[in-house]
């Protein structure tokens, strides 16, 4: 057992409550299937479990003691990449490979705090690749984060990249540690494109108060003039003791969010921001 504080963590992505972490020793002695439509963890014995029919098993190995990889096709190219349930991005690759292969010249990209660990924010290019090839099952124009500093724990020149839950919530998931197999069902979000956050805001709790930690150039929040810095009062009419985070985040990447308006406190003085939102990373 690992004792830490993830108070930051929990602040700046904005549960309510975050208790602990299930680990490996759970995933040990179960196989342990994820449905990200119903919201529900099942537990069953590896002796017993058959992969359904018409899911597609997909080998991994343990890497580094604590970590899963398995083998992709990114745009044609071999990867090799981790499965990361803590990682709330689709998709992420990591510097040498991406650099290698030049993404962010070849197609539209934006810079942006793309989310928060332990050690405090994670900066990154946010693009689309083309497809993913897992198992033989093709994921198009995924959102792809290409991580600007070096991951924490993780040999980038070994690793690639890594897969995260907005692109496993597409399937029904199991892990199977015994036979050290990732079986994929579809699921309702199959062929529903990932949308990117279209505010271009990020906002985290600090102590008591909602601030803004991120603004994104050329977004609907750098147009309405909101800064890094400001506490925000209210969302659409909300207070913020009252705002779920994840909730907001949701909505902000809602194709059919036209706009919010955030109530910011900046220097003493109250103000009302429109923000009319734009697709910052489109389908291409």
């Amino acid at each position: 057992m690992m004792a830490f504080s993830m108070k930051a963590m929990t602040d700046a992505i904005g549960f309510r409550q975050l208790d602990g972490i299930l680990g490996d020793a759970l995933f040990d002695r179960f196989v342990v299937t994820l449905d990200f439509d119903r919201q529900i963890i099942t537990l069953g014995d590896p002796r017993d479990y058959e992969p359904p029919p018409g899911s597609v098993v997909i080998p991994f190995e343990i890497y580094n003691h604590i970590v899963l990889a398995c083998e992709a096709v990114v745009d044609g190219r071999k990867a090799r990449l981790l499965i990361d349930l803590g990682d709330r991005s689709s998709f992420t690759l990591f510097k040498p490979f991406w650099k290698k292969y030049e993404y962010q010249y070849r197609r539209s990209v934006i810079r942006a705090m793309t989310g928060i660990g332990i050690g405090g924010p994670i900066y990154g290019l946010v693009t689309r690749v083309q497809t993913v090839s897992i198992g033989g099952t093709d994921i198009r124009q995924p959102l792809t984060r290409l991580v600007l500093q070096k991951p924490s724990a993780i040999n980038d020149h070994v690793i690639d990249g890594s897969l995260g839950t907005g692109l496993l919530k597409k399937f029904v998931v199991s892990f199977d540690y015994t036979h050290r197999r990732m079986i994929l069902a579809p699921g309702k979000q199959r062929d529903v494109p990932d949308t990117y956050d279209r505010s271009g805001v990020w906002i985290g709790r600090v102590g008591a108060e909602l601030k803004i930690l991120d603004v994104t150039h050329n977004s609907a929040a750098q147009s309405a003039d909101l800064r890094v810095g400001d506490t925000v009062v209210a969302i659409d009419g909300v207070a913020a003791r009252d705002i779920f985070l994840p909730d907001v985040r949701a909505r902000f990447s809602d194709l059919h969010t036209e706009s919010a308006d955030i109530v910011v406190m900046r220097a003493g003085r109250q103000m009302v921001k429109r923000l009319t939102m734009r697709d910052l990373v489109p389908l291409r």
